[in-house]
């Protein structure tokens, strides 16, 4: 009997992870960096999308925007 293909997914998913954060820290690092810098630098509103685990993987990275974006409202309100 062969596994179904979401087992199949779960148990690749600790080799994928690998592969992704090699690349990150690898070839794809300014890449990587470009998108950051395009998102911390950008005019206006960032939207984030996802569907199924990419949009729970989303959520974290909303939160951290809105926390920041929170910060930097502050410093600029108190340094007028």
């Amino acid at each position: 009997m062969t596994p179904p293909a979401m087992l199949d997914n779960i148990l690749a998913q600790p080799a994928s992870h690998r592969a992704v954060l090699a690349l990150h820290q690898g070839g794809g690092r300014a890449s990587l960096r470009a998108c950051a810098g395009k998102i911390r630098n950008a005019q206006g509103r960032v939207i984030v999308t996802g569907m199924g685990g990419s949009l729970f993987a989303a959520v974290p990275a909303v939160s951290h925007f809105e926390r920041r974006a929170t910060a930097l409202r502050q410093r600029a309100s108190t340094s007028r």
